[in-house]
């Protein structure tokens, strides 16, 4: 016997939004090696303008941990608290 049509549409659904997820996490992995570089290698104002955008590209939450992941390994999180407090 074959499948019923709610079995494939499942499948086909699960396909899709699999695909979609796959799609997004690859979108963030981008922004979040700009937000990398920027942090490395140039200023707070283009750090701060990538991740503007990454903010408008992707999901808020999920950018703003990264970009607290990110001054984590670099050491930096405090100093830019420590900043914002200024």
């Amino acid at each position: 016997m074959g499948q019923s049509y709610s079995q494939v549409l499942f499948q086909g659904l699960s396909m899709y939004l699999w695909f979609i997820l796959r799609e997004e996490q690859e979108k963030l992995n981008v922004w979040v090696a700009l937000m990398n570089l920027e942090n490395l290698y140039g200023t707070q104002e283009s750090l701060v303008k990538v991740f503007e955008r990454a903010l408008q590209q992707n999901e808020p939450k999920k950018v703003f941990f990264q970009l607290i992941g990110i001054y984590t390994r670099t050491d930096k999180l405090e100093v830019r608290m420590r900043s914002r407090q200024k």
